[in-house]
């Protein structure tokens, strides 16, 4: 038995930690197969887990989603809870990132079998599982946050699910189009030059998306579509 293989058994059978703190950045890059750990997830149907594993290893994603401090945003509406994630020596039940700045994210590749999920960060490769939320239970959390803002101080007021964007020099609409598919949006060209509106999905954090679209080299800026007069200089 291969020692890669040893301490993925090892870890499995190993009594998890009931609770972990996700530092934000410092967590090194994983290396090795992590199908490994998919197939230690013994709750599955073997046929399950075999399937999921294998499009792990393939890459045969689902989605793109962004994982930020309180939710994770994508085409789809995820829980925001990360379960079974191996940080270090440590294989946590249960991830949480409260300590995680407001505006700070990871980009992760997301694929299911089924109802079960995976998520894969793409900087540093670490892996866990995520929920897919039904949906009233989605219509329910976006009817509590309307009601009940988690901001502290006077409510910001911008156009939901809408994000503003400026376009670099020579790219194309049908690009631009592509950048917000990404995140389940559509782009439409708005008047001022190489400026787009992003409208979307429902359960679509606007502030999440901003925040990572704000860091793409082919966009000069991404801001929200502040009911006042939005502010269109470039960041």
């Amino acid at each position: 038995m291969s020692l890669l293989l040893s301490f993925a058994l090892s870890t499995a059978l190993a009594a998890p930690t009931p609770s972990c703190e996700w530092q934000f950045g410092r967590l090194p890059r994983q290396e090795g197969d992590l199908g490994l750990q998919v197939e230690a997830f013994q709750d599955l149907p073997a046929a399950q887990r075999e399937a999921l594993a294998r499009r792990v290893r393939q890459l045969r994603f689902d989605d793109v989603v962004v994982i930020a401090r309180d939710g994770i945003t994508g085409q789809q509406a995820y829980e925001a809870s990360l379960r079974d994630m191996q940080l270090g020596s440590q294989h946590c039940a249960e991830v949480t990132r409260s300590s995680w700045p407001e505006d700070a994210h990871e980009r992760a590749l997301l694929f299911c079998e089924g109802v079960a999920c995976v998520v894969v960060t793409t900087q540093s490769r670490q892996l866990a599982r995520v929920s897919l939320l039904p949906p009233d239970a989605m219509d329910q959390a976006l009817d509590e946050l309307a009601r009940h803002p988690t901001a502290t101080g006077a409510a910001s007021v911008w156009a939901p699910r809408r994000v503003l964007v400026g376009a670099r020099a020579g790219l194309s609409d049908v690009e631009v189009g592509k950048i917000a598919s990404v995140h389940g949006g559509k782009a439409r060209r708005l008047g001022p030059p190489g400026v787009f509106a992003i409208e979307l999905p429902a359960n679509a954090s606007e502030k999440a998306v901003a925040a990572t679209l704000s860091r793409h080299p082919q966009l000069k800026f991404a801001e929200l579509d502040r009911l006042a007069t939005p502010a269109l200089a470039p960041n």
